[in-house]
Parts: C-alpha cells; sequence; structure tokens
C-alpha cells in the first residue's frame, strides 16, 4: 500500500516534469530504486542519525549531471525534509501516474508454461480491448497451474486455468443435480 505522503510527492513530481521528459525521469527512478533496494547500505546511510543532512545533500548532488536536473531538485527537497525513506513508495505512485496519464496500464500473467510471442501478443489483444488501455505485462511460468493462465491486471483478474474451468464444471454439476 502506497502512502499518502508517498503520492503526494510522487504528484508533485509528475507535474513538474515535462512530458518529454517522463520516460527519462521513470527509467531514472527505477534505476535509482534498484540500486537502493540490492544494497541496503544505502538505506542505512539516508537514515543513520551519525550521517548530516549536509552530508546526505552532498551525495545527491555528486548525481548532478547523471540524472534529470528536476529529478536531481526533487531528491535535495526529499532530503531536506527528510522522506528518502519514502522513496521506494514514491517511486512506484510515480509510475502508476505516468501510467494513468499515458492510458497504460501494467499487469502481471501466470502461466502454467512459457507462452509464445503469439499468445502474449493475443493475451494482450484481449485484455486492451477488456480495459480499454494500453497493457504492459510481465510473464512467470507457474506449473502448479496445471494448464491455462491467471492475469492480473490492474483491478481485473482474467482466469482461464485449467483448475477454474474443473471448478467451474464441478459446480454446474451440482446445479444440475439438485
Amino acid at each position: 500500500m502506497i502512502s499518502e505522503v508517498s503520492k503526494r510527492y510522487a504528484r508533485a513530481l509528475f507535474e513538474t516534469i515535462p512530458q518529454a521528459e517522463q520516460a527519462e525521469v521513470v527509467a531514472q527512478l527505477r534505476a535509482l530504486s534498484a540500486a537502493i533496494q540490492a544494497d541496503k547500505t544505502i538505506s542505512i546511510y539516508f537514515s543513520s542519525p551519525m550521517v548530516t543532512p549536509e552530508q546526505r545533500a552532498d551525495v545527491v548532488r555528486s548525481l548532478s549531471g547523471k540524472i534529470n536536473e528536476k529529478l536531481l531538485q526533487f531528491l535535495l527537497v526529499l532530503t531536506a525534509k527528510k522522506r528518502l525513506n519514502h522513496f521506494i513508495e514514491i517511486v512506484a505512485s510515480f509510475e502508476n501516474i505516468t501510467d494513468e496519464s499515458q492510458g497504460v496500464t501494467r499487469g502481471a500473467v501466470r502461466a502454467a508454461s512459457v507462452l509464445s510471442d503469439e499468445q502474449k501478443a493475443k493475451i494482450e489483444s484481449v485484455i486492451a480491448n477488456a480495459t480499454k488501455k494500453k497493457v504492459i505485462l510481465s510473464y512467470t511460468e507457474e506449473p502448479g497451474l496445471l494448464g491455462g493462465l491467471v492475469a492480473h491486471v490492474g483491478g481485473w483478474t482474467f482466469d482461464d486455468s485449467i483448475a477454474t474451468h474443473l471448478t467451474q464444471i464441478g459446480e454446474e454439476l451440482n446445479r444440475r443435480s439438485h
């Protein structure tokens, strides 16, 4: 669950970034988020009471020329306001806001076996038609499904697994027998 504080900061960042720079900023945010999640010492450094606010700001300033200037200023604001602990949530919220503004929805598909590019294209087409949005999906193989697939996209769940079909058949047989 993303906090309201994170949503507000993400919205503020979104409103300062021109549309032409959004893809670049999303990529940079993802890279920074991945680095923070991969190396816990970064989080420890920025939350340590032994590190002064000026030292934290100096580390952020060292990114100058390597990231978008507006993003750098945003990170300095987070540093000054002691909100860097919300960074991962802010990134997730910023991605959501950006996707929403572009009519994009993201989701995850779990399939019993590896899907071909043709199958993926068909799934994306069906889901795009149902949601009326451009769809970006990630795919994972889950042999435990026995067969078929389950897609979670936005608030939607598309379940075409064998287990679900068997359950529906069983329920139909029960209804007919009563």
